[in-house]
């Protein structure tokens, strides 16, 4: 499977000491901007302060409740339905989002773990960057 590199871009960066940096590909910032008509105007707000609590925290204070490992070292971000797909960077200092689907189900099917397994072959072959 040949991948194109992801761009990412800087999404949330922690108002507190010590959190984490949400960066983020165009395809998540569609879905957190409710660009792609997934989430409404009150869940988009919603899903924001939930980012943010999550980068003033330090992702890995909601490990492994909230941000589970689901393949390699991909992790989930759960809000509600759906999961942001991504792998930190230097430690926790930084959340790389890649991909996002909504989850109707218990169990992950086929293509969620398609997803998990394509950001983590992106995150093991280092084909993204960061835009500034």
């Amino acid at each position: 499977m040949v991948l194109s590199p992801i761009q990412v871009i800087m999404a949330l960066r922690p108002q507190k000491p010590d959190g984490t940096t949400l960066w983020a590909s165009e395809k998540v910032m569609e879905l957190v901007l409710g660009i792609d008509g997934v989430i409404d105007r009150s869940q988009q707000n919603r899903t924001i302060r939930k980012l943010q609590h999550f980068c003033d925290g330090n992702f890995k204070v909601f490990l492994p409740e909230t941000i589970k490992r689901e393949f390699g070292k991909t992790f989930g971000v759960h809000l509600s339905q759906i999961r942001l797909v991504g792998f930190f960077n230097v430690g926790y200092e930084n959340f790389i989002a890649v991909d996002w689907f909504v989850k109707k189900t218990q169990q992950n099917d086929r293509r969620m773990n398609a997803i998990y397994e394509k950001v983590d072959k992106i995150r093991e072959t280092g084909q993204w960057q960061k835009v500034k």
